[in-house]
């Protein structure tokens, strides 16, 4: 399969300004506005050399789902975003994670945490 980055990083940008919007602009009716956090990884590393404040190790990663689940969160994808948009419900707590670049670290490491929760990420 062939993907235009460049379409895709359009539709990201549209959805993730749509979210905003759903959520700020007041004169939308009430059942669609929504409180979705969206929590942006760039790169995870398990080199400490290379850990800073964009590229975090795998544990802090982990750490971070596990913190997500425990205080109730429910992962989404951009397709529950829009589907939301078009009248179908999202779950109590919504909460977004993506991945501003496709590094092999997002399938290496992310992906088996992501997988065994049973938990949704965009790349």
């Amino acid at each position: 399969m062939i993907i235009n980055l460049k379409k895709a990083f359009i539709l990201l940008t549209a959805i993730i300004l749509t979210a905003t919007a759903i959520y700020i602009c007041p004169v939308l009716a009430d059942e669609f506005k929504v409180e979705l956090p969206i929590l942006m990884y760039h790169h995870l590393s398990e080199n400490n050399s290379k850990l800073n404040k964009y590229t975090i190790s795998p544990s802090e990663f982990k750490s971070d789902l596990e913190f997500i689940q425990k205080n109730g969160y429910t992962t989404i994808s951009i397709n529950d975003l829009v589907n939301f948009t078009n009248g179908q419900n999202l779950p109590e707590k919504p909460i977004m994670i993506t991945f501003d670049d496709g590094y092999q670290s997002v399938y290496k490491y992310a992906y088996p945490m992501l997988k065994e929760r049973n938990m949704k990420a965009v790349v």
